[in-house]
């Protein structure tokens, strides 16, 4: 080992000296692809539309993708340095449906070489709905910061912080978390055991606007939320003023997209969140017959058996 101190005689000099240094970018392998990353200049803001039929027109351009076209990439690349004291998390390779620091990756164009793949990046047209953003500490940690709130109520949930979920939701005008939602609901409702004043009537009434707020936004996109369903549907029977309105707004979407077994789920989430459990069965059953995903399955499974079980148990003798 090399005393700390002493210079260490460089072998690589001559052949960078020379101009016969060689790097990754000099590699050329057999139907090898290149690729460019387009990137947010903005800290904080929706992303409402991503173009890419100018990046696409230029010769070379193989493919333009964003997270939409890469579901497997939400939450796929791990922390760099893993630890059993932190939370388990995955950092999305891609952003969507919001950028949350300059600089973020958002799509990737691949070409044919280097050059091609910068200038179909630069191509892509994105529309973005600019949001607030916390550039120093105290800006993120004052009322009213939505990004960290967002990620403090995720954390919230994970630590079952009944207060805390209930006053950082109420504190939204809108937001984009289900499970987050759900999780408000839930210590509304099912945990928080000890009266409070501050719980009134119209913080409720406001998460359960919230909650069927991004149950519609998701139906309007074509890509419903069971989640915000299950909030949306638990927080209205809470509160007596039922599930009609999601109900509805699932009818309709269903009527448009037949067949749809995320609308199923969502429909059924929503009447299980208010004790419906008997009318929930076509929907189970619906989902069950068109679903591809493993998890669904094993949810609408699980629930049908559950309800059948209970229908046996009540049946008279």
């Amino acid at each position: 080992m090399t005393p700390i101190g002493l210079s260490i005689k460089r072998r690589e000099d001559r052949r960078f000296l020379t101009g016969r240094g060689r790097y990754v970018d000099d590699l050329r392998l057999p139907e090898l692809l290149h690729a460019a990353i387009v990137r947010s200049p903005h800290a904080h803001a929706h992303i409402v539309a991503v173009d890419v039929r100018d990046s696409m027109a230029i010769p070379g351009v193989v493919a333009v993708l964003t997270i939409d076209d890469l579901p497997e990439c939400v939450g796929a690349v791990p922390p760099l340095v893993p630890s059993p004291r932190l939370r388990p998390y995955g950092q999305p390779a891609l952003a969507g449906p919001k950028v949350r620091y300059a600089g973020e990756g958002l799509a990737v164009a691949v070409a044919h070489d280097g050059y091609c793949a910068a200038d179909a990046a630069h191509a892509v047209n994105i529309r973005y709905d600019v949001l607030p953003a916390a550039a120093t500490v105290d800006a993120a940690l004052a009322p009213g910061a939505p990004a960290v709130a967002v990620l403090k109520l995720r954390l919230a949930v994970r630590d079952r912080n009944d207060r805390e979920m209930f006053e950082l939701a109420t504190g939204f005008d809108s937001i984009d978390d289900a499970a987050a939602l759900r999780g408000a609901g839930v210590a509304l409702f099912e945990r928080v055991r000890e009266p409070d004043p501050a719980i009134t009537t119209e913080r409720i009434e406001k998460v359960e606007r919230l909650a069927f707020g991004l149950l519609d936004r998701g139906l309007k996109s074509g890509d419903p939320d069971p989640e915000a369903a299950w909030a949306f549907g638990m927080l209205a029977a809470r509160l007596g003023s039922g599930v009609s309105p999601a109900l509805e707004r699932l009818a309709d979407a269903r009527q448009e997209r037949p067949g749809n077994p995320d609308l199923a789920e969502a429909t059924a989430r929503a009447l299980e969140a208010s004790n419906q459990d008997a009318a929930m069965m076509p929907f189970l059953l619906e989902a069950l017959r068109n679903t591809s995903s493993a998890e669904q399955r094993l949810w609408a499974a699980r629930r049908v058996q559950e309800i059948r079980k209970k229908e046996k148990e009540n049946a008279p003798q």
